[in-house]
């Protein structure tokens, strides 16, 4: 069965060495036994000069990112709105599905509720 999620950051971004924020909303979290996939994902880099790179993760929020967990890279250029959609069944996450900014320090700026995702968790 098939449950429809989507949300929001509920805090700026950070740099993937440091820490992972939830794309679902705030200390979201996957429901027990079931796994999401991520038919769309929207971040907006509102910083006027400098690009960056999001960077999605399966691990939990707060959770350090590894190269066994890394799911997908995405250039965010300045001051722009970049959206990615996958076709079905989507893009597979078991543990959660967590963002951050690769560069170090972060150059480019995603502030709180200006990433977020689409799709739907499915199992029991």
């Amino acid at each position: 069965m098939q449950f429809p999620r989507s949300g929001v950051t509920g805090e700026a971004l950070t740099v993937s060495g440091t820490d992972v924020r939830s794309l679902l909303g705030l200390n979201s979290t996957l429901t027990e036994d079931r796994v999401f996939f991520l038919r769309g994902v929207w971040a907006y880099n509102s910083h006027a000069t400098n690009a960056d790179t999001l960077t999605l993760w399966d691990v939990a929020e707060g959770g350090t990112p590894s190269a066994t967990t890394q799911r997908l890279s995405v250039p965010l250029p300045a001051l722009t709105l970049t959206m990615v959609e996958f076709p079905a069944p989507g893009l597979k996450f078991v543990t959660n599905l967590t963002a951050s900014l690769d560069n170090s320090p972060a150059v480019g700026t995603v502030a709180v509720y200006e990433a977020g995702a689409t799709g739907y968790e499915d199992g029991a």
